[in-house]
């Protein structure tokens, strides 16, 4: 009778665990590493062959005895003999660890039977043969690729308990691995996920590894409790700290592969190697503005010189900390996104106080306005230096640098409305739905930042159903671009005056409110207030001195070479949007709806 023994040498840890394998056939193979088991490997053997048999189901058991120095081996050997092509033993000449015994095995399961689904078990009597039918139930009651066991309630001390939780958190927060239990030697899986699967994890790490990379090309794993039995026989090895070292520094490696393999940190690939390394160094040029600007009005003092400033504080504060926190203390007249966005911050009392929990959004949104300002400015001149000149002349306005160093809620509305309109022009250019979709998103947060944002929604609503219609020339297609673009881009105007009907009972609260009238601002005998050419002159005055002269007039410029070289075609409408709101701007200062003072018009300030 032939005796199926398998004598393995060391194996190389990036091997695939396949190498050749028959068709798959209905059944189940067992695998479990050994290492001093004499005492528990025979039953847990008899009991998988004994379970099986009783529910007709087609196995195999591969038992690797990894180097044990008892009669581990041995006793795989007779059981390998009492049920030939049942039981197969497997042998490391020396011990190489668990990770390598669960490579041999799976290699071995999967080379030597054809059965279409795996269990990685362990042979120390600790789980029972029982529960497998049941995860066989479960992967076909919900079409899984893999049932991952999970302890109802782990018998093991207080001390591998608490290692245990402590691991499992290291394991998910790195390789964000599904599962409540990682280490649970229990787990069903559909051999399609593990041929060709490379593995590299030692000691405790192989599982984390393994179940990291089945669940990364989409694989449907669900979880099945399993029991779990104290340890009778033998000593326990995975609380050595020689083996919670290895498992610790094995999984620093797996992270390693992960982010090599592109499956994990791909933010830091990209950061690496960005598919846009222009634009990737004009925003690490503005991160480096943004910090340097915001030190300097720091040490003058004038991060809060705003009262707006402190009031954008306050709200985001009282969300997350106050005698009532809670959403309902946004309020109902300024949009929610920059207060949203700074609450997290405000929880630490000193950047709280020293206004950063504010300025950091605005510093971040310097960053992007900057980015994307660059790119935008680069796609219609056709040249890096065109988007150079444009970054460069935003970035480094004294206004913009103060503004992005407060808790105000400008820069937040740029870097909205600069990245909607260069997703909306590739959109416009190119008609990917992709860019559509992206513009639409940056609308959606200009609305929720400052109520400009409702007036950029209408334009470029207004952009998008024009462009549709003179590409496609059909009412259908224009239709559905305004689907795709307003489904998101309006929801954030619907959602306020949903929000304002439903906390104040009035859907235009927002406008008509306590806290909304024009009179808390705008002061009586305002100048600019029923005086149409006022109100233009304090605008053009006001634009002037934010700008520049020389800024203003290559703005000028710009925009009339733009217009003689394109002029108004539906691919090239984008640059045109912002001018809407010099009238929005010029009727808010007539109609008395916002404050504007210069020096020019309003004497002293």
């Amino acid at each position: 009778m032939e005796i199926p023994l398998t004598i393995i040498a060391d194996q190389p840890q990036n091997s695939p665990v396949r190498t050749a394998a028959p068709p798959p056939t209905d059944g189940v193979a067992v695998v479990m590493p050994a290492f001093r088991e004499e005492a528990n490997v025979a039953s847990t053997v008899q009991d998988f062959l004994s379970t099986l048999v009783r529910e007709g189901v087609p196995h195999a058991v591969v038992v690797v005895d990894d180097g044990s120095d008892d009669r581990t081996g041995a006793i795989i050997d007779r059981l390998a003999a009492a049920h030939p092509g049942r039981v197969i033993a497997v042998h490391h000449e020396r011990n190489q660890g668990y990770g390598a015994a669960v490579r041999t095995g799976l290699e071995t399961a999967l080379r030597r039977t054809g059965f279409r689904e795996i269990l990685l078990t362990d042979a120390d009597c600790q789980f029972r043969a029982e529960d497998l039918v049941r995860l066989r139930e479960r992967k076909k009651e919900e079409r899984a690729d893999a049932v991952i066991g999970y302890r109802r309630r782990r018998a093991d001390p207080w001390r591998r308990r608490l290692n245990a939780k402590v691991w499992t958190l290291l394991c998910k927060t790195l390789l964000r691995v599904p599962g409540r239990d990682v280490d649970c030697a229990y787990k069903l899986i559909d051999r399609s996920l593990l041929q060709d699967l490379r593995l590299s994890g030692e000691a405790a790490a192989i599982s984390p590894e393994l179940l990291c990379r089945i669940s990364g090309d989409g694989a449907r794993i669900v979880e099945h409790p399993v029991e779990h039995y104290p340890r009778e026989h033998g000593e326990q090895t995975g609380a050595r700290l020689s083996v919670v070292v290895k498992s610790l520094v094995s999984l620093a490696v797996v992270y390693g592969h992960m982010v090599r393999d592109a499956r994990r940190l791909g933010w830091a690939r990209r950061l690496a190697a960005p598919k846009d390394p222009g634009a990737a160094l004009v925003a690490l040029a503005a991160v480096a503005v943004a910090v340097a600007a915001y030190l300097y009005f720091a040490d003058h003092g004038y991060l809060l010189a705003y009262k707006d400033a402190n009031s954008h504080l306050l709200i985001a504060r009282r969300v997350v900390d106050s005698p009532t926190a809670g959403l309902a203390q946004l309020g109902g007249v300024w949009l929610p996104l920059p207060h949203l966005l700074a609450a997290p911050l405000s929880l630490w009392e000193g950047l709280y106080l020293n206004g950063f929990a504010g300025a950091a959004v605005s510093m971040a949104s310097y960053v992007v306005s900057v980015r994307f300002l660059f790119a935008h400015a680069r796609s219609l001149s056709g040249h890096w230096a065109g988007g150079l000149t444009a970054a460069g002349l935003f970035a480094l306005n004294p206004n913009v640098l103060y503004l992005q160093a407060t808790a105000m809620t400008e820069l937040l509305l740029f870097a909205c409305a600069i990245t909607a309109l260069h997703y909306l022009h590739e959109w416009c250019t190119g008609g990917r739905i992709r860019d559509l979709s992206l513009a639409s998103g940056a609308v959606l947060a200009a609305t929720l930042t400052r109520y400009e944002g409702w007036i950029l929604f209408a334009v470029t609503a207004a952009i998008v159903a024009f462009t549709a219609l003179r590409r496609h020339r059909r009412y259908a297609h224009t239709e559905g671009s305004l689907v795709v673009f307003g489904f998101v881009a309006g929801a954030g105007v619907l959602g306020w005056l949903a929000w304002n009907l439903a906390i104040f009972g009035d859907a235009m609260n927002w406008k008509s409110g306590e806290y909304a009238d024009s009179s808390l601002w705008v002061a009586d005998g305002e100048a600019n207030v029923g005086s149409l050419p006022t109100a233009m002159e304090t605008y053009g005055l006001a634009s002037l001195h934010n700008l520049g002269i020389a800024t203003a007039a290559l703005g000028v410029a710009g925009l009339v070479l733009y217009a003689v070289q394109q002029r108004l075609g539906s691919r090239r409408l984008v640059p045109y949007a912002m001018l809407v709101f010099i009238p929005f701007f010029v009727w808010a200062l007539y109609t008395g709806e916002r404050p504007l003072h210069v020096r020019e018009v309003m004497g002293a300030l």
